[in-house]
């Protein structure tokens, strides 16, 4: 060990591990009881105050759920980085007494390279309070590795190893294996990485980790191993920080004529692979390209390259390119019959095949010939009546479409499915007249369904030219949401179409307090683990999740964070004492069925409020869990471990304290994560309710981004409030991550085009860097689809290349409102209506008119799209 402080405090610090396994054991013991909620144990009781809300410290090591360190920060980046947060929290929240604050004064002994005192520092702030001993384990770590004491910082670690917080122990587990490769160990390094792998098999920082490995094989002349895992790097990381450095390592060897061994044909395609996942698309373009043209005499090798290029092609729109190389690669090397992949492979085909249909008249007119066979409309079911509709409509086949609607229309009992989904494909083709006939048995009462027809309808009566009749449903729509408190968006979405056919003078714009408000959290949070009762779809064809709107994520490489800005509160919280008071109360009496809640109280006390916030939010989740409601992952174990999160089994009596959780209790929560700047857990403890109007999270970063890009920020508060509801910390079931809910590999694919290629997954749990992809995003996808802000937000969620397809099968007479009525997957669909209802909230925050939207569908025909994702 380093020295003797330091034995002091692993001392310390391995009695608290003990008290947390211990008190773990009895919240999940098969027996002991819990009649009513009891004092925290782990919770100090407060001394004199040691911090003021106002000036946080920020942690020395990166926060559990904000991006990880993948390699050793130097003490004056981590003190530099932390004493512009704590001067931009003094400049925004009032003057604060850093004197007073344990964790802020050891940060700031770091920065003037005072190790000893910092250390002491944090040994005293683990003895004041033992709840959080393990949290100052992780900064004793890095303190230690910053003084190349790697004997400290690995026992700090392995202390750390033992926390109750999964944030904590991730990082730890990483802390572990970077101890090890500082001390030169590398066969123990070695193995701590593949114990860290199996652990956490997308954790973000194993490409950064296997190149410090193999760099230290390199440095201790272990130049075979060194050569193993350099080329592993390029193969796997290629356009990655560790995969880049690692070309460049293996060049440096070959000039030192080391023995570097060419890529063979499977590596050469691992690669490419690996560019297709990651970006930029056009080197993936150029390693498929040098493979399709290279003479590669394994059948099943050739087969794999054109399902990559097909791939590709896919990702830019070429539909028919994409079949054509997807079908040569069946007759050159079939996939297993019955296996997942081949059958995700028959799916891609047929959705290749819709699209790359010849759409031409001749080629429709056989198609509908096929349809009747030697009968007539007559004979044909509803169903395929349906069919005949949408191939003559994409078609513009007026007159056959004019006699299937008229068909349809003189039946009874024709479902309201087919009804509105004959009307939706048929639009800007059929008569408008039959159109109204089939919708108007939709359009009575207020169900969604029923909004949609009256637009509809009103959109018909406009084409027929009946102004009058038109203008009245649309006024009405655009009144139609209440002045106080609605529970669905759906209104609003109509009112917001139905004011762009007002136009700017008579359109009635939907109340800004309450246009998009959402008082049942769970309509979001069904991404999470639990879904309410979704409305009816209105046009059903194939509901389920995009096959290959968002790629499977893989988390690897090694950025490192920057520090985020700390979150815009959207009003003042209350006094910093009173809430600490309040909390200190709270954790003394549910702290034992909360353990979080004495962790959440200390950090407060100590002035480290994004770590205060990850201890609420803890809370927050287990208190769902509790109620039925359990948020399937969340936070950087989520991230690192790839699936859901891991709820063991509780007592019976821990369960019940949990759901006993008060309102009061639930609103000092609340208003405790509020004055941390996590307006997402305040939310989801006290709900909407506690805010008049829309929140503006994170104000300053979406501002800032939304000037960069040159986006309104109304946009991105919306996004925002319907991917997370304003919580950053959310992964959902598909594995999107962070406050704007963007894939890893999306993320990933935007960072090259950005040229950021030592970012990592992590990093979108980060606020900041959430908010900067998905502007650029946003920005990118509106470009693309030359302005049309529904297209683009409708490939936010379903992918651009999706919504691409989709186009390809539709008329380009069809209008966009009826457009995104005919969109196949109902998650895409119900996410357009919710963001431009929200969007058009949030403008009306500021006395603006609800979005212009264009009602013209672009020409897709021939288009492709180079930059893929």
């Amino acid at each position: 060990m380093g020295d003797v402080k330091t034995d002091r405090l692993i001392a310390l610090l391995a009695a608290v591990a003990l008290t947390f396994a211990a008190q773990a054991a009895r919240a999940h013991a098969a027996e002991p009881a819990l009649a009513a909620p009891a004092p925290a144990p782990l919770a100090s009781p407060a001394p004199a105050p040691l911090a003021s809300l106002e000036s946080p410290a920020a942690p020395l090591h990166a926060e559990p759920d904000a991006p990880a360190v993948a390699t050793s920060q130097s003490a004056e980046h981590t003190a530099a980085a932390t004493a512009t947060e704590a001067s931009r929290d003094r400049s925004s929240d009032g003057a604060g007494d850093s004197d007073g604050e344990p964790l802020r004064r050891a940060h700031d002994l770091i920065a003037t390279g005072d190790r000893a005192p910092a250390r002491l520092t944090l040994e005293r702030a683990a003895e004041r309070f033992p709840a959080i001993a393990d949290r100052v384990a992780l900064d004793l770590g890095e303190l230690s590795l910053e003084g190349r004491d790697a004997a400290g910082a690995l026992a700090a670690f392995r202390v750390a190893e033992s926390s109750p917080s999964d944030g904590v122990r991730v990082h730890a587990s990483e802390g572990v294996v970077r101890s090890l490769l500082a001390s030169g160990a590398a066969d123990d390094a070695l193995d701590a990485l593949e114990a860290l792998r199996a652990r956490y098999p997308a954790h973000p920082h194993l490409a950064s980790l296997s190149w410090r490995l193999a760099r230290l094989y390199e440095q201790t002349g272990r130049l075979d191993a060194a050569v193993a895992s350099y080329r592993a790097l390029t193969i796997d990381a290629p356009s990655r920080a560790p995969g880049r450095a690692a070309a460049r390592a293996l060049e440096r060897l070959a000039a030192r004529a080391i023995p570097v061994p060419p890529l063979t044909v499977e590596e050469r395609i691992d690669r490419a692979r690996s560019l297709l996942r990651d970006g930029p698309m056009h080197a993936a373009g150029e390693a498929i390209d040098a493979l399709e043209h290279g003479d590669i005499a394994e059948p099943a090798a050739r087969a794999e390259v054109l399902r990559l290029s097909s791939r590709l092609a896919r990702y830019e729109g070429r539909w028919s390119d994409a079949l054509a190389k997807l079908r040569l690669a069946k007759q050159i090397a079939p996939l297993p019959e019955g296996s997942s992949v081949a059958a995700r492979v028959a799916d891609r085909e047929d959705d290749l095949a819709w699209a790359a249909e010849d759409r031409s008249s001749d080629a429709a007119e056989r198609r509908l010939d096929a349809l009747l066979g030697e009968g007539t409309l007559s004979d044909l079911s509803d169903e395929t009546l349906l069919d005949y509709v949408e191939i003559a409509s994409a078609a513009d086949l007026v007159g056959r479409v004019d006699d299937a609607l008229d068909e349809l229309s003189s039946r009874t009992g024709v479902s309201a499915k087919v009804r509105f989904a004959a009307a939706m494909f048929s639009a800007g083709v059929g008569d408008d007249a039959t159109r109204i006939a089939l919708l108007e048995p939709l359009s009575h009462g207020n169900a969604r369904r029923a909004l949609a027809a009256r637009y509809q309808i009103a959109r018909a009566h406009e084409r027929l030219g009946q102004a009058a009749a038109a203008r009245e449903t649309f006024d009405d729509l655009a009144r139609a949401i209440p002045s106080g408190r609605m529970s669905r968006t759906t209104p609003a979405y109509y009112a917001v179409w139905a004011s762009a056919r007002l136009g700017p003078d008579e359109s009635r714009r939907t109340p800004a307090a309450t246009a998009a408000r959402q008082d049942d959290l769970d309509e979001v949070q069904g991404k999470t683990g639990y879904r309410d009762p979704s409305p009816l779809a209105p046009v059903d064809r194939g509901d389920a999740a995009p096959p290959d709107a968002q790629p499977t994520p893989d988390a690897t490489g090694d950025a490192e964070p920057t520090a985020s800005d700390d979150p815009a509160r959207p009003a003042p919280p209350p006094a910093p004492t009173d809430i600490r008071d309040r909390l200190d109360d709270v954790a003394a009496r549910y702290g034992e069925a909360f353990p979080a809640l004495g962790r959440a109280a200390a950090l407060l006390r100590l002035g480290n409020r994004h770590a205060a916030g990850t201890e609420l939010y803890t809370v927050y989740l287990e208190w769902r869990a509790a109620r039925g409601r359990a948020v399937a992952r969340a936070g950087l174990a989520s991230l690192a471990e790839g699936r859901d999160r891991d709820d063991a089994s509780l007592t019976a009596a821990v369960r019940a304290a949990r759901r006993g959780l008060s309102a009061d209790d639930r609103a000092t929560l609340a208003d405790a994560a509020e004055a941390v700047g996590d307006l997402g857990t305040a939310v989801g403890f006290d709900g909407l309710d506690r805010y008049d109007t829309l929140p503006r999270a994170y104000a300053p970063l979406v501002e800032r981004a939304a000037e960069a890009e040159g986006l309104d920020p109304d946009l991105l508060f919306a996004v925002m409030r319907t991917e997370s509801v304003y919580q950053p910390r959310i992964v959902s079931f598909a594995g999107a991550v962070g406050l704007m809910q963007i894939m890893p590999v999306t993320a990933q694919r935007i960072a090259s085009e950005l040229g950021r290629t030592t970012f990592t997954a992590d990093e979108l749990l980060n606020p900041e860097t959430s908010i900067e992809l998905a502007a650029w995003y946003l920005r990118s996808l509106i470009d693309r689809w030359g302005g049309n802000l529904a297209l683009a937000i409708a490939s936010y969620n379903g992918g651009p290349h999706n919504v691409r397809l989709w186009l390809a099968t539709r008329s380009p007479e069809m209008p966009l409102d009826a457009f995104l009525e005919t969109i196949p997957f109902h998650e895409t669909r119900r996410y357009v209506r919710r963001v431009l209802a929200r969007y058009a909230a949030y403008r009306g925050q500021r006395g603006l008119a609800p979005p212009v939207l264009d009602e013209h569908l672009p020409d897709v025909v021939g288009a492709t799209d180079p930059v893929g994702f």
